[in-house]
């Protein structure tokens, strides 16, 4: 059976869904998400957000699948296979999922998602209107967020032109961009763009109104660990050495050094992408406690409203004062001052933050220094 006029929303994240649901909320049409899955906590989470607010779901594929960091040496035949291989199936499942759905309107998130370039280059044979929703806080960068030596971004050039699949991991997002109608963001005017744009603050009241649904969904998932307004520190923990910007046990140092300052006091989410050895690591801190809900983080701070929120550069540093209303520090200026911070982009980021969004990025040593 063919359904008709829906909207697609391409996830890939826990606070991807959130934003898909309120905008789901407010067009009242038919929709479903499509999922990308980059860890299982992630996917756990996205699913989470679509049961508790009534919208179909479907598996797109995993990322892991196509990521060249993956990609062993050891076995150089095997891995080139095993990827190119993988890539032709989601381009099958893409075809199939457009034939049996017929999707009026796609919503999008992350531009740069070889699985969502797949699902998008297949959609530009059909009737479909193409929006992007802001990924993140990197929307606003015109670098890649994740630092490559430079002999690693050759190697990859090669490897994806000799597969032949180069499209789809390129910068150049050529045709999809172009039929790409509107580009929703948290901040239109901090970017420039050629398409008709939208504020997703618009969206303030639907995207709160969502992280209430979910919150209060029953289920058997850890509820928060502090009561509203007990939690004075709440860490939103990232993924600075996963995305090899720190060694792990500088990463790990930052934490602590707020779990000293605040014993007993202080709650850390760890990103979704944790490895089970940096887990490990924060769970042995005194004094700092582990938030280990599965939903977005954006759920905890809305229920338990911590006096303060610090982290780095994800999303609710940037957005948090905003959208929640709290107070929100980050520990980046003192992290680019570490002899201890690998080659990277840590200090343009830190710089495109100050340029763009002085008001919202504030240095923690301003309040953790009173």
């Amino acid at each position: 059976m063919i359904m008709k006029d829906i909207s697609a929303y391409v996830v890939g994240s826990p606070w991807h869904a959130v934003v898909a649901a309120a905008i789901f909320k407010k067009n009242s049409a038919a929709g479903v998400f499509l999922v990308e899955t980059l860890s299982e906590p992630s996917r756990a989470g996205i699913i989470r957000v679509a049961e508790a607010c009534g919208i179909e779901w479907i598996d797109l594929g995993n990322l892991s699948q196509l990521g060249i960091r993956n990609f062993s040496m050891a076995r150089p035949i095997h891995s080139a296979r095993a990827l190119k291989q993988y890539t032709e199936d989601i381009k099958e499942k893409s075809k199939d999922l457009l034939n049996k759905l017929i999707f009026s309107r796609i919503y999008y998130f992350n531009l740069y998602s070889p699985i969502t370039r797949i699902f998008l280059e297949a959609s530009l044979y059909k009737s479909v209107k193409l929006i992007r929703v802001e990924d993140g806080v990197c929307d606003y960068f015109d670098f890649p967020l994740v630092y490559y030596p430079r002999y690693q971004r050759i190697l990859k050039y090669i490897l994806i032109s000799l597969l032949g699949v180069q499209r789809y991991y390129s910068r150049n997002c050529g045709e999809v961009w172009r039929r790409t109608s509107d580009y929703y963001l948290f901040f239109p005017g901090k970017i420039e763009t050629n398409k008709s744009v939208k504020s997703l603050f618009a969206y303030r009241n639907d995207i709160l109104n969502v992280l209430d649904i979910v919150s209060t969904t029953p289920s058997d998932l850890q509820k928060s660990t502090c009561n509203e307004g007990l939690c004075e520190i709440f860490i939103v923990g990232q993924s600075l050495s996963e995305d090899r910007i720190l060694p792990l046990s500088a990463e790990v140092e930052i934490y602590a050094k707020i779990a000293n300052r605040y014993p007993g006091r202080a709650l850390i989410k760890p990103h979704p992408r944790s490895s089970a050895e940096k887990l490990a690591m924060l769970k042995s801190i005194a004094g700092l406690n582990i938030v280990t809900t599965i939903w977005p983080v954006e759920i905890d701070l809305r229920i338990m409203r911590p006096l303060r929120i610090v982290g780095l550069w994800s999303n609710p540093i940037i957005y948090g004062r905003t959208l929640f209303g709290l107070e929100t520090y980050s520990l980046a200026p003192d992290l680019i001052r570490s002899k201890c911070v690998r080659k990277g982009n840590a200090l343009r980021i830190h710089r495109l933050l100050l340029e763009k969004f002085p008001r919202h990025y504030v240095d923690f040593r301003e309040t953790f220094d009173r």
